[in-house]
């Protein structure tokens, strides 16, 4: 490869160095040096003018990042300055030479040249957004388990799944995050204390223990005790609300502490639930005044939900809490419990699907689609998947709740099934 070949295909490395740096000094440490590797990495230039001299270094700019025009022209100047060091380097066997004034005149220009294109030029490396490495999803009738005590009945939704490093992984919670453009969103009170004692409050420090949560009427009713006053219980009962921000308020409207209402004593003494209840270690939940906050983004346990809450309601022992518009039209329309993932890179055991056109089918389509992330391989291979003619997977899952059921059948059942 020419030396030319290196510089337009963006791996030439030129040290040149020319001048001395006091009076007498000898004109060395000149010479060229080309990359061995073909990647381009960042641009970087030293220009060091000294006495009667200059210093440059170009290392690996990629000059493909230039149009055609202005790449012929960085390549020609990055001869010139070849052709100077090779020059000087080679003076002293050199029977006419040059007169160094004009070979120092043409590598400053050149380099002048080269550095304003170069810098011009120099643009970050663009890297993909988490937008574009998101993968889009729709579910419907879906009771979606974060552990063996914590599910949601998810009745709609729309969002995508956004990767916190490269890709979403199935096989690793930790991985993507579940943004939420629109749902509707259900939760037991039994999971609700589940979520407050098994991972709000799970801390040997937390404020409150043994809490449970349950509904009187259109109010949520939350018991426990008070770990740093003496383990005294206490029952809060208030309304929900949703604040501007999109957290959840239970807004306290009796108080009781050791069984007796307290709610007016305090109110004498103008002492409120947040002087009782410090939450600055707790993650996910604040106190402000009376009233007890929620934040839905962090009180989960993983993967981690993240969207804007826009209405909450409290009826027949279940929370239900409206995301956005809390509807969207459904893309896909093969079936009637299902969870639909689209769109740039997957990864789920071994696979890894690009342009990814997954979907989850209920093989059970009478009640809702029981799944749980930390046992999918399980409902997976209890199922049957099928190919779409564009290269789509559809996978017929059992309900987690009824796997012992589907070990317990015959060999061969599932796929008779798939036929």
């Amino acid at each position: 490869m020419t030396c030319a070949e290196c510089a337009e295909s963006g791996l030439i490395s030129a040290i040149v160095n020319s001048g001395r740096e006091g009076a007498g000094a000898p004109r060395r440490n000149l010479g060229l040096v080309r990359s061995r590797s073909g990647a381009c990495p960042a641009l970087r230039f030293r220009m060091r003018c000294s006495g009667f001299g200059f210093d440059l270094q170009l290392l690996n700019y990629p000059f493909t990042r230039f149009s055609p025009r202005t790449r012929l022209l960085a390549v020609q100047l990055t001869k010139i300055l070849l052709v100077a060091s090779t020059t000087i380097l080679m003076w002293p066997q050199l029977k006419n030479p040059p007169h160094p004034s004009k070979l120092k005149m043409k590598a400053h220009l050149a380099l002048c040249v080269l550095f304003s294109l170069a810098v011009a030029h120099a643009q970050p490396i663009p890297q993909p957004s988490d937008a574009s490495r998101a993968v889009g999803t729709e579910m419907r009738n879906v009771m979606y388990h974060f552990t063996n005590h914590i599910e949601v009945h998810i009745k709609q939704l729309k969002g995508k799944l956004v990767p916190k490093k490269e890709i979403p992984v199935f096989d690793d919670k930790e991985s993507f995050i579940l943004e939420i453009d629109a749902a509707t969103i259900s939760m037991s009170t039994d999971s609700l204390s589940h979520v407050l004692n098994d991972h709000v409050f799970a801390g040997k420090d937390a404020p409150l223990k043994d809490l449970r949560a349950t509904t009187e009427g259109n109010q949520l009713k939350i018991k426990g005790k008070l770990a740093r006053k003496g383990g005294v219980s206490f029952e809060v009962v208030g309304e929900l609300q949703v604040t501007p921000e999109g957290k959840i308020r239970l807004h306290a409207r009796h108080i009781k502490a050791a069984h007796l209402p307290v709610k007016g004593l305090m109110d004498l003494f103008d002492v409120k639930l947040a002087d009782l209840i410090n939450t600055k270690k707790v993650q996910g939940v604040s106190t402000e005044k009376d009233d007890i906050i929620l934040d839905p983004d962090q009180i989960l346990p993983p993967p981690q939900i993240r969207g804007k809450l826009t209405g909450i309601t409290v009826e027949n022992g279940q929370i239900t809490q409206v995301f956005g518009a809390g509807t969207a039209p459904a893309r896909f329309t093969g079936a009637r419990n299902f969870m639909a993932y689209r769109g740039a890179a997957l990864r789920f055991g071994k696979l890894t699907m690009n342009d990814t056109d997954l979907v989850l089918i209920d093989q059970d389509a009478k009640d809702p689609f029981d799944f749980y992330l930390d046992h999918y391989r399980d409902q997976l291979v209890a199922g049957y998947t099928k190919t779409t003619p564009q290269f789509g997977l559809r996978v017929y899952m059992v309900d987690f709740n009824k796997l012992h059921q589907a070990k317990s059948k015959p060999p061969g059942d599932n796929a008779a099934a798939g036929r």
